[in-house]
């Protein structure tokens, strides 16, 4: 396009169509072009000129235009906005790009459309609830949603969507039961509401009502979209088997189903991960091209399953063979790959030879495996360079201290937590969680807050004295527990942590026969 439009001013009615042509036309598009046009019409815009103009700048890179030609619209033209005036400017003011500033355009916008003949509007009223949920007021959103006497599914999902994404999934997913129960008054949810439904689910690991969805869904999972989303919530929520039956059942799959179930099969645990491999290896015959995430569960399940040379193969073939930039995580995944087979020159190599300098990642791995093979010098240096890092990284402290502990250098490892104190950091409590009836239960490491926490201890003591009858002798040397004199509270503390409070949960709250998998 050239710098200005040539010669004088353009006829309106040749100008109007070079704008329209530039602001809506994938091939011709080009807002700043559609403006200087519009900068030099021979006779004032109409208001259609103007919201075709605003719209375009409204999704450009520049919001702020848009907001501006807002403003010129209402000082220099007799024209007012319309029902479509606000939306393009209510999108502009919700645009990351314009910031803090972004939350004041808006409610300035909605102040003038509470004065309009569009305050009942419902595509006016469905701009509002976006531009509040994107720029995270959502209980602003709540109470314009609440007092509307007109909401459409698009109003539904726009709240739903914005609860899901703040991280208020309790409000998203009562949202969708309430929008359920209103389906009788023609609001049904589509495809949109099943996705944010979902995505809410995923986060609480609701999986009961995410099973619900599936069925109220029925046919509509040969959608891709929506069968991916009901993988990712299945695996999110930690129960792999329904996601296994819906991958198989899968007629199409693509890059983004193989490496949710990846992902899922990597969580699941040391007796799941031989399916990673296979499964990469279904990628790779599917022609399905594995991305940067898959690359990273896949290393993980190379490095549980001892593979060292496929998971140096591995990750000599990214860049080659997938175009796959290798990234710190995969980097980091290969140290790991090769501390846990007791090749730590080979990982130290590794570390020293990278084409970029070695990130938080890295030196994590590195930290990590010195911790559990007891490698105190590499294990000091590692640490130093990841403060240097991450100096509020309260991992890489506890780490440190129970590398320190394991040799016995308790002056160390009190050095070490005073540091910490001296920092304010402290270890954050381990988290698991356990699913049983449909219902995903979280633990942390010394919870008492479990509704049958009696039922839950007692029989971690069962399990403990069962133990210690056939002989067992736990491992009481650590960190935590150095400053505990006596053997048997050792043994108590170690039996707080938050997988053992779930697996004990587990075995009061599912029969035998369940748990043998008959």
């Amino acid at each position: 396009m050239p710098d200005a439009p040539p010669g004088p001013a353009l006829p309106s009615h040749h100008a109007g169509r070079l704008i329209a042509a530039c602001c809506v036309q994938p091939s011709w598009r080009d807002p700043s072009y559609a403006l200087r046009v519009f900068d030099h019409l021979a006779v004032p815009p109409d208001l259609f000129t103007w919201n075709v103009l605003i719209r375009a700048h409204a999704s450009s890179g520049d919001p702020h235009l848009a907001l501006f030609l807002f403003s010129r619209l209402l000082s220099e033209t007799p024209h007012r906005p319309d029902k479509f005036t606000f939306p393009f400017a209510l999108k502009a003011a919700a645009a990351p790009a314009v910031g803090a500033s972004g939350a004041r355009e808006g409610r300035a916008l909605h102040g003038m459309v509470v004065k309009s003949p569009f305050r009942s509007d419902v595509f006016v009223l469905n701009s509002l609830l976006n531009f509040y949920g994107a720029v995270g007021c959502l209980d602003d959103a709540r109470q314009l949603f609440d007092k509307s006497p007109k909401r459409d599914v698009v109003s539904w999902n726009t709240m739903i969507t914005a609860a899901a994404r703040a991280g208020r999934c309790d409000e998203a997913l009562a949202m969708f039961r309430e929008m359920e129960m209103e389906g009788r008054a023609g609001v049904v949810p589509n495809k949109v509401t099943v996705l944010a439904a979902l995505s809410a689910c995923g986060q609480k690991g609701e999986l009961e009502l995410g099973r619900w969805i599936h069925s109220f869904v029925g046919a509509a999972e040969q959608s891709l979209i929506l069968s991916n989303a009901f993988l990712d919530m299945y695996v999110k929520c930690g129960s792999l088997d329904d996601a296994k039956q819906l991958f198989d059942r899968m007629v199409q799959k693509d890059a983004v189903s193989m490496t949710t179930m990846l992902v899922g099969l990597a969580k699941a645990g040391t007796s799941r991960r031989p399916g990673s491999l296979e499964l990469f290896l279904e990628m790779q015959q599917s022609r399905v091209s594995p991305n940067a995430v898959a690359f990273i569960n896949v290393l993980s399940a190379c490095s549980h399953a001892g593979l060292v040379e496929e998971g140096e193969r591995l990750l000599g073939e990214m860049l080659p063979a997938y175009g796959v930039e290798p990234q710190m995580e995969h980097y980091a995944a290969m140290v790991d790959i090769l501390a846990r087979a007791g090749r730590f020159e080979a990982a130290v190599d590794l570390v020293r030879g990278l084409p970029v300098p070695p990130g938080a990642p890295v030196w994590g791995a590195l930290l990590g495996a010195c911790a559990t093979h007891g490698k105190t010098a590499l294990g000091e240096e590692a640490c130093g360079r990841l403060l240097e890092l991450e100096p509020q990284n309260d991992g890489a402290y506890v780490l440190l201290s129970n590398l320190y502990a394991k040799s016995g250098r308790w002056e160390a490892v009190g050095r070490v937590r005073k540091l910490m104190k001296e920092r304010g950091l402290a270890k954050e409590p381990g988290r698991s969680s356990m699913e049983v009836s449909g219902v995903v239960h979280k633990f942390l490491a010394g919870d008492t807050s479990h509704p049958r926490r009696r039922e839950i201890y007692a029989k971690l003591e069962e399990i403990t004295a069962m133990l210690r009858a056939s002989g067992h002798s736990p491992d009481t040397a650590g960190l935590v527990l150095q400053q505990i004199e006596e053997e048997e509270a050792k043994e108590r503390a170690l039996s707080l942590h938050s997988e053992k409070l779930a697996m004990a949960f587990g075995l009061i709250s599912t029969s035998p026969r369940r748990r043998s998998g008959s």
